[in-house]
């Protein structure tokens, strides 16, 4: 055959969406299974991206395969519908794909799939990865077809997917609202009770059910601890004592069969935040945290942080890791200025306790010199009294006064120092 009569045999014998409409749709994914298991599953030679959406698919494909032919790869380029020539579906770095290739796969591979009855896009999906393997590229942008999730271009497994904007359309196999298109094309199982019940559940938040398809296509990340709570990062003390300050970033993922009744993301933070502390604590030294910060992150994610939660934790990244202080030394620290307040309180203790003695023992000695004194004064009333009674003459106080002086001499004269101006 020639290639005009390929193409006439293409658009004739097997149902074109643009030319049949809704009856050339075939659901399920048995039929691209089957024409790529008999090709050897060429999509598997190559990296793919994959591109679905309503508005943008075409832009976007072009401009992706345009960035990676410029950083030195070999790009396939899928894309559909073309507008003059059938070869603009399928390009290598930019050119279309020859016309003896399309006769030769159609002439190839009619045996096999005419019986299959596959459809227009099925087939060409097929033609596509097997010249893209045999043309050995690096990577292989491919655009969806309806792009729901019996997509014939399903069958590959991207390294990146990529949705753009969600309007209405193909709302016969996609849904009657953007949030059911938005679920199909991005292969979420949402039936209507399921998006009635997350509705219901988010009435009254800022919330709503487009918000959780788009989260479930597009994560979103969550920072640990949140900067609303007034912490900028977690704290935790490795086994040496030396405190280590820990940023997380969470990226998440809506979980829709868990979003209504499920935790929230405050939960997700708790439980993240907990397994920061727990991973930091068991680390024999903070050097381990700084040379390894992704320990953390595996002994978190470990944990299973996204249980019963409205969330799939996708990865735990540490954005932020640097030394604290030394806890172990501020303790130890604070330990001896605590023993030196203990010291200081029994030394006064003590030294109040001798004050008080000190005073005791004046007190004691002034009570003795009272009774010297009082003692003192009993001598010339006894000398009164002796004189009245008879007791004691003159000659008797003269002695008495002689013995008086001359005990004031003698006292004198053991002191030699005391000048003799000072002697009576």
């Amino acid at each position: 055959m020639t290639y005009e009569e390929t193409l006439h045999y293409l658009y004739t014998s097997i149902p074109v969406f643009q030319h049949s409409g809704p009856s050339a749709y075939k659901p399920g994914l048995g039929t691209s299974i089957a024409l790529d298991d008999y090709l050897g599953n060429p999509h598997k030679a190559y990296k793919t991206i994959h591109v679905a959406g309503t508005n943008g698919k075409g832009s976007v494909s072009h401009l992706l395969a345009a960035i990676l032919r410029q950083s030195g790869f070999k790009v396939g380029l899928y894309t559909s519908p073309h507008l003059v020539d059938f070869r603009e579906r399928i390009r290598v770095n930019g050119k279309k794909i020859s016309q003896d290739y399309v006769v030769d796969f159609v002439e190839r591979h009619r045996s096999f799939f005419e019986p299959l009855h596959p459809s227009f896009f099925e087939l060409t999906s097929s033609m596509a990865f097997e010249y893209f393997r045999d043309q050995q590229v690096d990577y292989a942008v491919i655009e969806v077809g309806l792009g729901g999730r019996l997509d014939s271009t399903n069958i590959i497994t991207p390294i990146l997917s990529i949705i753009t904007n969600i309007s209405l359309d193909h709302t016969q196999f996609l849904g009657d609202t953007e949030e059911k298109i938005a679920a199909e094309k991005a292969g979420i199982p949402l039936s209507y009770d399921r998006a009635c019940a997350i509705d219901l559940a988010v009435k009254g938040t800022s919330k709503t059910v487009l918000e959780a398809v788009r989260t479930s296509i597009n994560p979103r990340v969550i920072d640990c601890p949140n900067p609303s709570s007034g912490q900028t990062r977690l704290t935790a003390v490795a086994r040496d004592g030396i405190a280590v300050a820990v940023r997380a970033r969470v990226t998440v993922r809506t979980n829709l069969d868990l979003f209504v009744g499920g935790a929230t993301e405050e939960t997700v933070v708790a439980r993240v935040g907990e397994g920061i502390v727990s991973a930091v604590g068991s680390a024999p030294s903070y050097k381990d945290v700084l040379e390894k910060p992704e320990v953390i992150s595996r002994t978190v994610s470990d944990k299973g942080v996204d249980a019963a939660t409205a969330f799939e934790v996708l990865s735990i990244d540490i954005a932020d890791v640097d030394v604290a202080g030394n806890v172990g030394a501020r303790l130890q620290a604070e330990q001896a200025e605590a023993d030196k307040q203990i010291a200081q309180a029994k030394a006064e203790v003590r030294r109040a306790a001798a004050v008080a003695t000190e005073q005791e023992m004046a007190a004691k000695t002034q009570e003795m010199r009272a009774k010297v004194v009082e003692a003192e004064a009993q001598i010339p009333m006894a000398m009164a009294e002796a004189f009245r009674n008879g007791n004691l003459g003159v000659l008797d106080y003269a002695r008495y006064q002689n013995v008086v002086a001359d005990t004031k001499m003698r006292d004198s004269i053991a002191q030699p120092d005391t000048p003799p101006s000072s002697i009576k």
